[in-house]
Formats: structure tokens, C-alpha cells, sequence
């Protein structure tokens, strides 16, 4: 299927999403495949990987946990809606956005969520990770900022039109 999701790369592995609903884990080398992990949706959310674990999303609206080296699933979360954005990983924890107008945080080893966040319209964003707050754009508009450890809002910033793009943090400045 086509291939719409960023790549990720870890030592002899490169993973990818494919519109086909599978996650490919190939030699980097030869081409290879060593494994694929099959979603019930297309996987267009580009994958990060931390301690030996893939996580992406799906839109069957599940965010996966699956192990790099053999491919099979570790854990997984359901949400209301299509999971486009590729997480982000923080001191244990993994953050996401959905299109169904939240944005979660949940425990990277077992997929418990802590806490999610409303806002008014589908998340798209890819969220940013900076010391104790997280980034991340709507369709509403507007660009969040939200506290890492709780979830609670602080502050929201107008932009006039849907924000698609995922956050950068340098220094004190959020670009979007």
C-alpha cells in the first residue's frame, strides 16, 4: 500500500506505516522484511520508538505499542477517533492526539491513560515535549499548551485557521 507515514530507524531495523493497515519493520541493509504488524485501519502517523517499542496510530482508532524486534503487539489504546499524528515520548509517558478533539497521555509501559484534554475540533498535530508542558495545534484554531503531568490547560493561542503542523520549541518560543 502507499506509504504516507514518516520512516523510523533503529539500530538494524527501519519501520514504516503503509495505507495497507500494516507497520513494516525491514533489514536497513538488504530490504528485507522481518516482520509486519497488521492495524485494522491505514497507519499514516509516523512512529516513535523508545526502549525497544514502536508506537504509532492507526485510524481504527488505536494507538499501538509493538515490540521492534519481533513486531508483535505489547499493548494497546483505544480512543474515539482516527489517531493521524505520530506520538510523542516524555519521561514514561506517551502523548497523542486524536480527531476526536483530545489529547491523551498515557503510561508508555502499559498503555493506562493518566489523563486526556479536551479541545473543539480534531487533532492533527503531532504534540511537542518541552520540559513539563506539551504543544500541539487544532482544527479550531488554536495552538495549546498544556501541563506534561496533568493535562491542564496553560494557555491556548489563536491562530485564525486549522493548525495541522506540529509544534517546535526553542528556548522560550513555540513555532507552529
Amino acid at each position: 500500500g502507499e506509504v504516507v507515514s514518516g520512516p523510523g530507524a533503529v539500530q538494524r531495523l527501519v519501520f514504516f506505516g503503509s495505507c495497507d493497515g500494516r507497520l513494516y519493520g525491514i533489514h536497513p541493509q538488504s530490504g528485507q522484511q522481518i516482520w509486519a504488524f497488521r492495524s485494522a485501519g491505514e497507519i499514516s502517523s509516523s512512529p516513535a520508538y523508545r526502549n525497544g517499542t514502536i508506537y504509532f496510530g492507526s485510524s481504527d482508532h488505536r494507538l499501538y505499542a509493538v515490540s521492534a524486534e519481533t513486531g508483535r503487539v505489547q499493548w494497546e489504546f483505544m480512543s474515539a477517533g482516527e489517531i493521524p499524528g505520530a506520538p510523542a515520548w516524555a519521561d514514561d509517558r506517551i502523548y497523542v492526539g486524536s480527531t476526536d478533539h483530545r489529547m491523551y497521555c498515557l503510561d508508555a509501559p502499559s498503555g493506562r491513560k493518566i489523563w486526556e484534554h479536551q479541545t473543539e475540533s480534531e487533532i492533527h498535530s503531532s504534540p511537542a515535549v518541552s520540559g513539563d508542558q506539551v504543544f500541539f495545534g487544532s482544527r479550531d484554531h488554536c495552538v495549546y499548551c498544556l501541563e506534561s503531568r496533568t493535562g491542564v490547560l496553560t494557555w491556548r493561542f489563536a491562530t485564525g485557521d486549522w493548525v495541522h503542523c506540529s509544534p517546535v520549541v526553542s528556548g522560550n518560543v513555540v513555532y507552529c
